[in-house]
C-alpha cells in the first residue's frame, strides 16, 4: 500500500537524522505546524523538507509510535528521543498526513509539545507517576 510506504519512509527519515527527502511531498504541499508559542507554514517540497530536516537533524529513536490510518492518509503520534550536542533530548508530536492519489504527502499538519532536555524529562516523568498514583 502506497500510504504505508510514504509514511514509513517519512518516519525512517525522521529517525535517521539524515534529512527528509523532497520526493515525499507533492509540488503544492503545505506544512502547517504548531510549536510551543508559535505557528508556522511552509509551502513546497524544498521548504518543507528543509524545515523538517532542521527539526530532525540527529539520529533518534521512537520511544512511542502510534500510526492510525484515516481516510486519505494517516495520523501519527510519537515520542522521539535523541542526543543533541551530548544532551539527551525528547519531543512528543502528532502529525496528520494527507496523501495525494499517487501517495505523496499533500498536506502535513504537526503539533509539537516542545523539545525537552533530560532535567525536564525527569520532571515530566515524576508528574506522570504522581498522577498515576492519584488516580
Amino acid at each position: 500500500v502506497m500510504t504505508t510506504d510514504t509514511v514509513t519512509r517519512f518516519l525512517d527519515a525522521i529517525s535517521t537524522g539524515t534529512g527528509i527527502p523532497t520526493d515525499l511531498f507533492t509540488p503544492d504541499c503545505l506544512l502547517d505546524a504548531v510549536v510551543p508559542m508559535w505557528r508556522l507554514e511552509q509551502h513546497g517540497p524544498q521548504h518543507i523538507a528543509g524545515q523538517l530536516s532542521a527539526w530532525f537533524a540527529d539520529p533518534a529513536t521512537f520511544s512511542e509510535l502510534r500510526r492510525q490510518p484515516v481516510e486519505g492518509g494517516e495520523v501519527v503520534q510519537f515520542t522521539l528521543a535523541w542526543t543533541e550536542q551530548g544532551t539527551p533530548m525528547a519531543a512528543r508530536q502528532v502529525h496528520v498526513v494527507d496523501l495525494s492519489e499517487d501517495g505523496q504527502i499533500a498536506r502535513l499538519q504537526v503539533w509539537c509539545g516542545g523539545r525537552w532536555q533530560a532535567g525536564l524529562q525527569a520532571e515530566i516523568e515524576q508528574g506522570l507517576q504522581h498522577a498515576r498514583r492519584a488516580s
